[in-house]
């Protein structure tokens, strides 16, 4: 059954059962389209965290990434399974920084300082091109963006000087960061491209 199908049965039964009026079904279905997909999302990704046994470096990672990517916007897939490859894929991607010697971590985890900060301050907030912002909604969340983005860079500085032995879980912290901010530049990116081709 896919995810659409699951989602109206859902709305169905809240309506059924008086829970809910048929007249909000759209938006009952978009908010529960969307927890469902995030639930799948957060599944396979921990799945895949107790397979290469990184739980912890996964819960650091995934805090950091969701907490600006929640006030930052970024990129959206246009399918809910376009998103889980996507998220994968990123998320895959972070686990390179197993293969990397330690001693770089500092000096990794400061070019992705630099280059989240930049992005943010620059690109945030990244609205979903379903759901536009007003001029009030872009200035409260480019407020919140790069209150967010100091809060994460000031708390993986902490981390190095109070904890440096878990240098790993400071390197899952950037990673997260730089991921959200990455997706923003992508995002930018892609509605250029869009705009530009016929």
């Amino acid at each position: 059954m896919g995810l659409t199908k699951l989602t109206n049965r859902i709305v169905d039964i809240i309506i059924a059962s008086g829970s809910g009026k048929s007249d909000d079904r759209e938006v009952y279905a978009y908010g529960i389209e969307i927890m469902l997909s995030t639930v799948i999302n957060l599944l396979c990704i921990f799945t895949i965290a107790i397979i290469v046994g990184k739980i912890a470096y996964t819960i650091v990672y995934m805090v950091f990434f969701m907490g600006l990517r929640t006030v930052a916007g970024g990129y959206h897939a246009e399918t809910h399974l376009g998103c889980l490859l996507v998220m994968l894929a990123a998320y895959g991607l972070s686990l390179l920084v197993f293969f990397v010697p330690t001693t770089y971590y500092l000096w990794i985890s400061f070019v992705m300082i630099v280059l989240s900060a930049s992005l943010i301050f620059i690109l945030a907030p990244v609205a979903h091109p379903n759901k536009p912002l007003d001029s009030d909604d872009m200035r409260r969340l480019r407020a919140l963006s790069r209150s967010v983005i100091a809060l994460e860079i000031a708390l993986i500085l902490l981390g190095w000087v109070v904890v440096p032995h878990l240098k790993v879980y400071t390197m899952a912290a950037s990673m997260g960061m730089v991921t959200s901010a990455l997706s923003c530049g992508v995002a930018v990116i892609i509605k250029k491209l869009r705009k530009v081709s016929p």
